[in-house]
C-alpha cells in the first residue's frame, strides 16, 4: 500500500491487509456475492417488482461498458483508482479486472465505504474481502472505512479514475454535494469521474462539477438492465480539466 495518496503520514486501516494477515480470516467463496442494494429503498420504490433486485452483473457492465470505463483512455488506469461507496466491491472488482486487462497490474484500486447494511445487504469489510479474495485480487486492492460526506483521507488529484455506483443518493443534499466535491478533489487533472445513480439525483451532481469549472460533463440513461425497482438510473461521466 503506497502512502503517497494519503494526506496523513499514517494511512487509515486497510481492511484487505488486516484480514489477509489474520489467522482467522473468513473462508474464500468460489465466486463473489454482492447482495441487495439498499433493501429498504428498494421496497419503497413504488412497491413494484424490481428489475434488478440483486446487484447484478449488468450494473457493472453499465459502469465498465463501452459508454463508461472501457471508453476511457488506458493511461487513466495507470494511476490509482477509487470507488467511493464501494459496498461489497462489485464495481471495485470490475475496475481492477479492467485495469489488469490493460496491463496495469501494479496500479492500486482503492475502495471506501461506511459499511452500512441499510445501503447494501451484508455490507461489511469481511464480505468485501471475500469477494476480492474470490477474484484473486487482494494484492491490488486497498479498502478503507471512510465517508464521502466528510473530507476523504486522500491528497488532491491522485486518482486517474473515480467511480461511484448507487451510493451518493443515500445521503442528504448537502452530503451529496460534499461527496461529488470530494470525488472531484481527489481526481487527477485530466482524470475521470464516473457515477451511476438514480435519475433525479444525477443532475445535481452535474451541477456541482460545472460549478467547479468542469466542462466535459455528460450523463445518459443506464439502460433497462440497471433499474432500482421502478426507478431508472443514469450514468454520469466527467473529465477534470488539465
Amino acid at each position: 500500500m503506497s502512502t503517497s495518496v494519503y494526506t496523513s503520514p499514517s494511512p487509515p486501516l486497510d481492511h484487505i491487509a488486516e484480514i489477509n494477515a489474520s489467522s482467522t480470516k473468513p473462508s474464500v467463496p468460489s465466486q463473489p456475492s454482492f447482495g441487495v442494494d439498499s433493501p429498504l429503498g428498494l421496497v419503497a420504490s413504488l412497491r413494484s417488482l424490481p428489475r434488478s433486485t440483486y446487484t447484478p452483473p449488468s450494473k457493472a457492465n453499465t459502469i465498465c461498458g463501452p459508454t463508461s470505463l472501457s471508453s476511457l483512455p488506458s493511461t487513466a488506469f495507470a494511476h490509482p483508482t477509487l470507488d467511493a461507496g464501494c459496498g461489497r466491491g462489485l464495481v471495485l472488482l470490475k475496475t481492477t479486472e479492467h485495469k489488469r486487462s490493460l496491463g496495469h497490474i501494479t496500479s492500486t484500486s482503492y475502495g471506501i465505504d461506511i459499511f452500512c447494511t441499510g445501503d447494501q445487504s451484508g455490507n461489511a469489510p469481511e464480505a468485501t474481502w471475500q469477494n476480492v479474495a474470490s477474484a484473486g485480487l487482494t494484492s491490488q486492492v486497498v479498502l478503507h472505512t471512510a465517508s464521502f460526506t466528510e473530507t476523504l483521507p486522500f491528497k488532491d488529484g491522485v486518482f486517474g479514475v473515480v467511480t461511484s455506483s448507487l451510493a451518493v443518493h443515500n445521503v442528504d443534499k448537502e452530503g451529496r454535494r460534499k461527496a461529488v466535491g470530494e470525488m472531484a478533489r481527489v481526481c487527477a487533472p485530466g482524470g475521470y469521474v464516473v457515477i451511476v445513480d438514480l435519475a433525479g439525483y444525477v443532475g445535481g451532481y452535474e451541477e456541482v462539477l460545472k460549478e467547479l469549472g468542469w466542462t466535459e460533463v455528460s450523463s445518459k440513461w443506464g439502460g433497462a438492465g440497471v433499474m432500482f425497482g421502478a426507478w431508472p438510473c443514469l450514468v454520469l461521466k466527467a473529465r477534470k480539466p488539465e
